[in-house]
């Protein structure tokens, strides 16, 4: 593609095996859809050590017109890291190889970032979860302050994303230790550290694939229960002290509404 395409749709594979294949059908009647409404998108497809069946479905499908990146890294974060260095296009979709669309997502989202230039991050108005367990799930834009210490409790939206491709370079996803619970959760939290504001884009959504073994989510639920707070936890409740120190009378709750 000689042009700068307006999005790099990138979606990682590792061994999706079969739940490749309808992953492969949405991806394709969303760049379809885009493609009619006027906009130009290149498909980059990773494969983070993959097994057989899914490197042979996801070689296989030509429908897209994707490039394929083979990569050794086993760990998801880098893998989307190099994906959007390597990507060309001015904004990048982030996806995943296992998940089902809706056809809008990527037109209606992509219209909704080239509208409104800035800090900001696309999600899905609704995720709807299935596999594992079945649960409907609406992100909300929350305030960057008043969503932080919610946000180092709990993820609070999906991997699904569609931001531009100069500001997630410069907001790569962090390295995952015992002080981040998964890669998409860690990088949620760097990008309410680096003030980006997520919004959602009305009328779109899709379905997320609960794994009956070894998905993100459902891992993530047992998380908390033996986890070490990350940074960003401790850094708010530091803050949170600090002010307490300074103002006792509102850390005591002399001047709230409801003291007599």
């Amino acid at each position: 593609m000689s042009a700068k395409p307006d999005l790099s749709v990138i979606v990682t594979f590792h061994r999706e095996g079969l739940l490749a294949h309808p992953t492969l059908v949405s991806i394709d009647r969303a760049i379809k859809r885009a493609t009619r409404d006027g906009y130009t998108c290149e498909v980059i497809f990773t494969l983070d050590r993959p097994d057989d069946l899914t490197r042979e479905i996801v070689g296989r499908w030509q429908a897209v017109g994707a490039r394929a990146m083979k990569l050794d890294f086993g760990d998801l974060g880098r893998v989307r890291n190099a994906a959007i260095n390597d990507a060309c296009g001015k904004f990048v979709a982030i996806m995943d190889g296992d998940d089902l669309y809706m056809s809008n997502w990527l037109s209606s989202g992509l219209a909704m970032a080239l509208a409104h230039p800035g800090r900001f991050a696309w999600r899905p108005e609704l995720v709807l979860s299935f596999g594992r367990f079945a649960s409907i799930w609406r992100p909300s834009e929350i305030d960057i302050t008043a969503g932080a210490l919610k946000l180092a409790a709990v993820n609070l939206w999906p991997a699904c994303c569609i931001i531009g491709r100069e500001l997630a370079l410069s907001i790569p996803y962090p390295a995952i230790d015992n002080k981040n619970p998964f890669e998409d959760w860690a990088w949620n939290i760097a990008l309410q550290e680096a003030g980006v504001m997520m919004r959602i884009v009305p009328g779109a959504g899709y379905a997320y694939r609960v794994k009956r073994q070894g998905s993100l989510l459902a891992n993530s639920s047992n998380w908390p229960s033996g986890r070490v707070p990350t940074r960003f936890f401790r850094r708010l409740l530091e803050e949170r002290i600090a002010r307490d120190k300074l103002h006792p009378a509102l850390a005591s709750g002399a001047n709230a509404p409801h003291a007599k």
